[in-house]
């Protein structure tokens, strides 16, 4: 039989637990599930930034536009220290199957010799840069 004790315990503590730890999971699971089709599946493309914003629990957010299959995505990632927040052209990796899911490489800009992105986009990045 339970107590009112117990019961207290599981609306008060036990559930609670469960919910918060059960989100987490979730939000993980998630991440790595758009990570492992970014992997999969990457081509590569020209992104610009084109503004930035704070979030809570993100903190700094740069967004950026990108074409991909004809069709036009804004999405927006962490804002790295040194990319510019506006008119800043660098290289978004993202997945062939789903377009929508992609990343801004903020560390790879785009050289001022590529104007444009083949529609279908690069197996990889066109240009080589130095790992430092």
């Amino acid at each position: 039989m339970v107590t009112q004790e117990k019961k207290k315990w599981i609306y008060q503590q036990l559930i609670p637990f469960v919910l918060v730890f059960g989100g987490i999971i979730a939000v993980v699971i998630y991440t790595e599930i758009k990570q492992h089709q970014l992997r999969t599946y990457p081509r590569y493309t020209i992104g610009t930034t084109t503004g930035a914003y704070w979030t809570l629990g993100s903190g700094k957010q740069v967004e950026y536009v990108y074409m991909a299959n004809d069709q036009k995505y804004t999405l927006s990632n962490e804002h790295e220290y040194d990319s510019k927040v506006i008119g800043g052209r660098y290289f978004v990796k993202y997945n062939t199957e789903d377009p929508s899911i992609s990343k801004l490489l903020q560390d790879e800009p785009v050289p001022d010799s590529i104007k444009v992105a083949p529609l279908d986009g690069w197996e990889e990045i066109p240009v080589k840069y130095d790992s430092q």
